[in-house]
């Protein structure tokens, strides 16, 4: 009945005509379980998925329909997707979170998911990452390594890495967790957190048309460039690194004009140190992670 309260009215409900539907969040989760659930994935999650599903596109035909966001695209996942086919369910799209602090098992993970999609007959089917964020060193809030490993410089960093290698990765959708929810928030209050400045500067990227660099100059650098009206704009991340100077090739006739580090609630400020040399920005970076806004303009 919940649907039919936001889409047709039930209950003194709203006529909002939504038209995507994700059924359920990590039901594969036990921590957000109920006792009576609480390891029953198949006989509880499949079932539910079934009826909600078909009930669905019943009542809104052209309405999309999804699940199953479990915890990664492991094995919970695969029998699913598998559960779905076998039963010619509804699958407009298949989602998973995922919360890591390694860009590339990031991306392989949209690998694995794809796969397991396309191998099932899904091709078709949209391909999304419902939650997204670094992962805690631990996840006991407790433990003294919680806070920082979430909220400091590598939050910003792998943000925008992970925005820069899943561009050329099988994905449709990534939704960051999340805008305004306690420690894993984009602001603390009405403050912006470093990360924010990073999603800012990618969204800027991405009115432009992107600019060829390499996505990964050298282990634990990142780059995306993209074009803007007075030339060109660069998101820049090192992560985890052991610091030194790192050479990033520049889009062809372009060159820095300006650096800025994001550092924290303020707005990025411009650094010192660099220089352009022979079609490349030479950035000194110090050991550990940082994230870098770079302006281009034309080199002539």
């Amino acid at each position: 009945q919940i649907p039919r309260h936001y889409n047709s009215g039930w209950a003194n409900g709203f006529h909002w005509d939504i038209d995507r539907f994700s059924v359920w969040e990590e039901p594969d989760n036990d921590r957000l379980l109920t006792d009576a659930t609480k390891g029953n994935f198949e006989k509880c999650y499949f079932r539910m998925y079934a009826s909600v599903a078909r009930l669905i596109k019943s009542e809104w035909p052209s309405a999309q329909v999804g699940g199953p966001n479990t915890m990664g695209p492991g094995g919970a996942f695969s029998r699913f997707v598998r559960f779905c086919a076998n039963e010619k369910l509804p699958l407009d799209f298949a989602a998973y979170t995922c919360y890591e602090r390694d860009p590339w098992q990031f991306a392989a993970r949209a690998r694995q998911a794809r796969k397991i999609l396309d191998d099932a007959g899904f091709k078709k089917t949209e391909l999304e990452v419902s939650e997204w964020h670094v992962g805690p060193l631990t996840w006991d809030s407790m433990d003294p390594r919680y806070l920082p490993s979430l909220l400091g410089p590598e939050s910003p960093a792998y943000a925008a890495a992970v925005l820069t290698v899943m561009q050329d990765e099988p994905v449709d959708h990534l939704f960051f967790y999340a805008a305004h929810v306690g420690n894993w928030s984009l602001f603390d209050g009405m403050k912006p957190r470093p990360v924010y400045y990073a999603f800012r500067t990618f969204a800027e990227l991405r009115h432009g048309e992107r600019l060829e660099v390499p996505a990964n100059p050298a282990k634990g650098v990142y780059a995306l460039a993209a074009k803007t009206e007075d030339g060109g704009l660069m998101l820049v991340a090192q992560l985890e690194t052991k610091g030194g100077e790192i050479a990033l090739e520049l889009p062809a006739g372009l060159k820095a004009d300006e650096v800025r580090l994001i550092l924290d609630e303020k707005e990025p400020q411009p650094i010192g140190g660099w220089r352009n040399e022979g079609g490349k920005l030479l950035l000194p970076t110090v050991a550990g992670s940082a994230t870098y806004r770079v302006r281009l303009r034309a080199a002539n």
